[in-house]
């Protein structure tokens, strides 16, 4: 499977420049080609859709192949972008009745779910842990505390957004000890650098790398509260201590950091409006 074939985090930003979703009078977005779907991926298209419907665009997506169709269903992609986007071809309404018959009945998954209140976020979260404990064999303090977490960065979605915007999914691959789930959160809001500094303790940012980096310290918040400002902070850890990964995409820049290989990096890339967080973690 090549790079070209796969909607990830690791892609989507090339995914999202290479069609020129953001900056076409006419939008469409095509999947035709795309084996291979991840949350870090899909996640933040439905929040890029949700931020050119809000500004009035239209869009339509191309789907051809029944396989990759029926992912965009299982997924809860298509349930996300049904009411604001055209599919064409139309995926028939027999296919999409047979698939959301079976949304919310597999455990390894979470589809996509829009985040607007605290009241989205309870069943959702009790999945999380229960994936966390049971199939990924995670100690009870572990799982917990990384599904607190994630709390976090949800709540921060409807927190730091005049919108109250936001989107998230979890999905786990593979099998027993090499599974690893993927987790993201993603909004079309205001974006980091913007964020923090309606905090006047904070600095100004050169560039949204640095935004993105300042936000991972401990106690940094859009509010001056010494109570806020721990969930960017927690989930790097997380990731230290479960030897996973997470990449945070702000604006016009990405950074990666892959616990593994104590390795970070760093990319430019085109504004995308929001935040998109992946966190993925292995068995």
């Amino acid at each position: 499977m090549t790079e070209t074939n796969k909607l990830s985090a690791e892609t989507f930003t090339r995914f999202i420049q290479s069609q020129k979703i953001l900056t076409s009078g006419r939008v469409t977005i095509n999947f035709d080609g795309i084996t291979f779907i991840s949350p870090g991926g899909i996640v933040p298209v439905a929040s890029v859709c949700e931020h050119l419907s809000s500004s009035g665009r239209e869009i339509f997506i191309r789907a051809r192949n029944r396989e990759l169709q029926s992912r965009l269903i299982k997924t809860g992609f298509f349930h996300m972008v049904e009411r604001i986007a055209v599919f064409e071809p139309a995926i028939s309404q027999v296919l999409v009745g047979d698939l959301e018959a079976w949304q919310g009945a597999n455990p390894l998954l979470i589809e996509i779910t829009r985040l607007q209140n605290a009241n989205d976020l309870s069943e959702r979260l009790d999945k999380v842990l229960s994936i966390l404990r049971f199939r990924m064999r995670y100690e009870p303090s572990r799982a917990y505390n990384a599904t607190i977490a994630i709390s976090e960065i949800c709540q921060n979605t409807f927190d730091h957004n005049r919108d109250r915007c936001g989107f998230f999914s979890l999905q786990t691959f593979g099998e027993q000890s090499r599974r690893f789930t993927e987790i993201c959160v993603s909004d079309y809001g205001i974006g980091l650098a913007e964020s923090l500094t309606n905090n006047p303790n904070n600095p100004n940012f050169g560039s949204d790398i640095e935004a993105i980096k300042f936000a991972m310290k401990l106690g940094v918040s859009e509010f001056d509260d010494p109570t806020r400002g721990t969930g960017l902070h927690h989930l790097l850890r997380i990731a230290e201590k479960n030897e996973g990964s997470i990449q945070i995409t702000s604006g016009s820049g990405t950074v990666r950091y892959r616990a593994d290989k104590d390795e970070w990096r760093y990319f430019k890339s085109l504004h995308i409006p929001g935040v998109s967080i992946v966190l993925c973690l292995p068995a």
